[in-house]
């Protein structure tokens, strides 16, 4: 026998595998099928009983959601003071819950069942539960009990469809449309951010302005004696030539005669892509131990392995040479911790041999593997961080 089970409802159908074998593959799986639908409905929702309600009887919510359902003995007969969630019929995708229950899993009336759907999907739907709620209480030597049903519909709405943005398409500068004629003695070629002077032959009183330019808004024209200079206001790529037309008008007046006309000229600003400016392969690099110049200008100097072993020890190896170049005399004050609070931290004082140099012997505390241990010296009252050094196993 094959046996399929409906819900949380606990609804049990059977199908006889003789019966299947006699349908064929295609009925078989219409029969399965047929076994799984929605919830059975129970034969009351909502109601009182014991004088309790389910407020809502029906609630209704989106997907998603979580909202309660309160419970309460609104008729006031007082025979029963505590409710367990029971049965919950459905597809198994909302989670019920009560609040506090005792150690037998009761909860006190009045109360609420807290009701959360579990699915954000679509297709747009509304998928039903039914909650039982058991009620119990006892009044001196009486016992009384019985269930409610509520029931609970969640609604699905199908996602939006995404609205694609489509893709900009770039702008284009038009091509300025060139006058009706230009004249061959005003046409002048420019390198972009450069500038140039177009100068005429005027008669005396001769008076002219500029009335137009066409082209991309990034030519400035300018009045000097005699003419105009224009100035590209533009350094960029890629490599082009822009087209500039300008339109000058002008006259004189002699008496009560007035002649006058106007004349375009042409301006053509060449664009060179930029040309990048290699980052030059320096000739060598210099390497060293780890050093700092102090505040005075010695020079300390750290000569020492930069991993150390966990639970070791380490013979720190130091040089420290004057403002002059030479070694120094005196007395080396160097720490080794992993910060200022760190209870492994080591602190030693040496003389500087003729040299200028001292070994310091460390005892390393049993650090993790990886610790950043800083190396740190005083000098002339002031803490100087020399290296950083690393803990290995």
């Amino acid at each position: 026998m094959l046996s399929a089970i409906s819900g949380s409802g606990k609804t049990h159908k059977a199908v006889n595998t003789r019966i299947l074998r006699q349908l064929g593959a295609a009925a078989a799986l219409a029969a399965i099928l047929a076994s799984c639908g929605p919830p059975q409905p129970p034969s009351r929702i909502g109601g009182r009983v014991f004088g309790v309600e389910c407020k809502p009887v029906t609630l209704e919510m989106q997907h998603g959601e979580t909202q309660n359902i309160q419970l309460a003995d609104v008729g006031g007969e007082g025979k029963v003071t505590g409710f367990k969630v029971g049965t919950v019929r459905g597809d198994g995708f909302i989670q019920v819950s009560q609040p506090a229950p005792n150690n037998t899993g009761w909860s006190n009336l009045p109360g609420a069942i807290q009701v959360k759907s579990l699915v954000v999907d679509g297709p747009t739907r509304t998928v039903t539960y039914y909650v039982e709620i058991l009620l119990g209480g006892r009044q001196g030597d009486r016992i009384a009990g019985g269930n409610i049903w509520c029931q609970v519909d969640v609604k699905h709405v199908a996602p939006p469809t995404p609205t694609f943005t489509p893709t900009p398409t770039p702008s284009i500068t038009p091509t300025p449309t060139p006058p009706v004629k230009v004249s061959s003695e005003c046409k002048v070629d420019i390198q972009h951010g450069g500038q140039e002077d177009i100068r005429f032959e005027l008669p005396e009183g001769f008076r002219y302005w500029v009335s137009r330019i066409i082209g991309d808004g990034k030519l400035s024209v300018y009045y000097i004696r005699n003419g105009i200079r224009v100035e590209s206001d533009a350094v960029d790529g890629p490599t082009r030539i822009e087209t500039y037309y300008i339109n000058l008008i002008g006259g004189t007046q002699e008496g009560t005669s007035i002649a006058g006309g106007n004349i375009w000229c042409q301006v053509s600003v060449h664009h060179v892509a930029p040309t990048p400016t290699p980052t030059p392969t320096p000739e060598y690099i210099v390497t060293g131990p780890p050093s700092v110049i102090t505040d005075d200008n010695f020079r300390v100097s750290y000569t020492g392995p930069l991993e150390v072993p966990t639970g070791g020890t380490l013979a720190a190896t130091f040089e420290v040479l004057t403002p002059e170049g030479g070694p120094a005399k005196g007395e080396l004050t160097v720490t080794l911790w992993a910060s200022d609070s760190d209870p492994l931290a080591r602190h030693a004082t040496e003389a500087l041999d003729p040299q200028g140099k001292v070994t310091v012997q460390f005892e390393i505390g049993d650090y993790p593997d990886g610790t950043i241990l800083k190396l740190l010296f005083s000098h002339g009252g002031k803490v100087y961080e020399l290296a950083d050094l690393t803990v290995t196993p």
